[in-house]
This record gives C-alpha cells, structure tokens and sequence, in this order.
C-alpha cells in the first residue's frame, strides 16, 4: 500500500483523469461548434523518469551468416572490435553446385587430384572467427598398406593467415566454429 501522501497524489491524478474524460465526453457531433478552452492542471503522481538506453554491442560483420559451409583460401586477417575476422576468397568443388557446398560441407579426404576452382577473383567474404574455433592443419601420409590418409595436427585460430591454403570452413549463425586444411596427396 502507498504512503497516505503518495495515496492522495494517485488519487488526485485519476480524479484529474476522470474530469477530463467526461469534460471531452460532453462534447458532440450535435452542438454548434464553438471555441471551448479545456485547462488541467496538477501534480503528476509520480516524477518523470529520464530512458537512457545500454549501448547495443554490435560486432564485426559477417556475409556467411545464410551458410553452414564454405571453401576458400584467406586472403587477410584483421581484428575487428576484439574478434579475429577473415577474408574468404571462395571456392567450388568439384562438380558441386554451390548450395551444396553451402549446406554439406566438403568432404575432408586425402586428395590425390585438386577438385577446387576459384569461383572468381573479385568478391570476397567478411568471415567473423569464435575464439573457440576448432582448427585441423592436415597433411597426407601413406599408411605401411599404401592407402593414403589424412594425418591432423590441431590448431589454432593463429594457424588462420593468409595464403594459398585451401580451408574447409563450418559456421555456426555466421561465424566460424571449425576449419580443416585440405590435405594433397
């Protein structure tokens, strides 16, 4: 229950409220129009308060948000707002259509031929990196059988830089969470 002096003031007000409201009421379609001066005054029941809304965080930009998936070569690293952002050229694979590649993922195999093309050499693509991205640098060795397979080495996000590395990229709502080299045999 509010203090009696706060009670009043509420009250007060709603009475203000109600006056105002049966004042405009009596005002019809059916009179002559005349010009009528409507003055309310009082004390608002409670102070007014001043919004200042928390500054939005917005972070580094990402173009892949619309993908689960991407192959490419990094042709910079920057840190944008304290998050590591690549520059993806991207790539193809094989005979893949490019929502394919968007949705599956490529398939991370040794590789015996290079069944990547550049797509083009003009657009490239924001890609934001989780601090916690899970990075596969992967070479190919042959076993004592002589098939070839893929031997990983676990990186980092500092094994991420520019070059002629062709990555296989997973993203999670536009940033990337996973990166394995493609390993040439």
């Amino acid at each position: 229950m509010l203090p009696r002096p706060a009670r009043r003031s509420a009250q007060a007000s709603a009475l203000g409220s109600v006056l105002v409201a049966l004042v405009l009421a009596g005002c019809g379609a059916d009179e002559p129009e005349a010009a009528r001066t409507v003055t309310v005054t009082g004390t608002p029941s409670t102070p007014p308060t001043s919004t200042t809304s928390a500054p939005v965080e917005t972070g580094p930009t990402s173009d892949v948000a619309d993908r689960a998936h991407d192959v490419g070569t990094i042709t910079a690293v920057e840190e944008v707002d304290g998050t590591t952002v690549l520059t993806l050229d991207r790539w193809t694979y094989a005979d893949w259509s490019e929502e394919r590649v968007a949705e599956e993922g490529v398939p991370l195999e040794p590789l015996s031929d290079n069944p990547f093309r550049n797509q083009n050499d003009t657009s490239t693509y924001a890609v934001p990196v989780s601090p916690d991205a899970v990075v596969g640098v992967n070479s190919c060795e042959v076993g004592t059988d002589g098939t070839p397979r893929i031997a990983t080495t676990a990186g980092g996000v500092d094994d991420l830089v520019a070059g002629t590395t062709i990555w296989l990229l997973t993203y999670t709502e536009g940033v990337l969470t996973k990166a394995d080299s493609a390993a040439a045999c």
